[in-house]
């Protein structure tokens, strides 16, 4: 594909999206997700609660495709697939689910021979 194809009066191009409420605030966003010290792009559809918080996302990020939804700026509930290379831990599917804090609760990994790791938290 050429950096400037032909244009297309049904295609809109743009590197972000930005969907707004009644009052101006940000609610959704398509693009890149990643914050701007990131090292690595982070493409994907976020929405946004009332104060700007990053509450669900569907994301291609550099270690693979995540479905994410946030409690008090803490991821609480993670589904997605770790691709081979870089600094992965592992490779493979797996769901995560954490407490209000973000401390793990309970997790599935979907190891490379097809074995499946779960790991809880201790209980308190």
């Amino acid at each position: 594909m050429s950096p400037n194809p032909p244009s297309d009066e049904q295609v809109v191009r743009v590197r972000r999206l930005e969907i707004v409420d009644a009052e101006g605030r940000v609610r959704a966003v398509v693009g890149d997700l990643a914050p701007a010290e990131a090292d690595a792009p982070d493409f994907g559809l976020a929405l946004l609660d009332a104060h700007g918080a990053r509450r669900a996302w569907v994301s291609l990020g550099p270690h693979g495709p995540v479905v994410g939804l946030d409690h008090s700026g803490n991821s609480v509930a993670e589904m997605g697939v770790t691709d081979a290379g870089g600094d992965a831990l592992g490779t493979g599917a797996y769901l995560v689910l954490s407490d209000a804090t973000g401390g793990l609760a309970i997790g599935w990994w979907v190891e490379e021979d097809g074995s499946v790791t779960i790991r809880t938290a201790p209980r308190r």
